[in-house]
């Protein structure tokens, strides 16, 4: 699938499995993520099988089950989060 048919046929996930994500599906997302940092210079991150991070409120209204996330970073420069918005959608579209 390309990047625009994902465009596509995207849409958000509010349930989700209690599966780990196979080993070789976290280590293309971690290429991907590598890419987009080195590209950008950013210092995002996939978090895998941790379900403590997210606060109790939002796990209530929209995250329950989450245990795998990306931690989007930055330097505290112009133009971050606009990198970073950037990235984010590409990594999701990959994803």
């Amino acid at each position: 699938m390309t990047l625009q048919e994902a465009m596509k046929q995207r849409h958000t996930v509010r349930k989700y499995k209690d599966t780990p994500l196979p080993a070789d599906i976290v280590k293309k997302l971690n290429d991907r993520v590598a890419q987009n940092n080195q590209n950008h210079g950013l210092s995002i991150k996939l978090i895998t099988n941790d379900g403590g991070a997210i606060p109790g409120f939002l796990k209530v209204l929209m995250t329950k089950g989450v245990k795998n996330y990306f931690l989007l970073a930055g330097p505290d420069q112009p133009g971050v989060d606009e990198k970073l918005g950037y990235c984010s959608a590409d990594i999701m579209l990959y994803a």
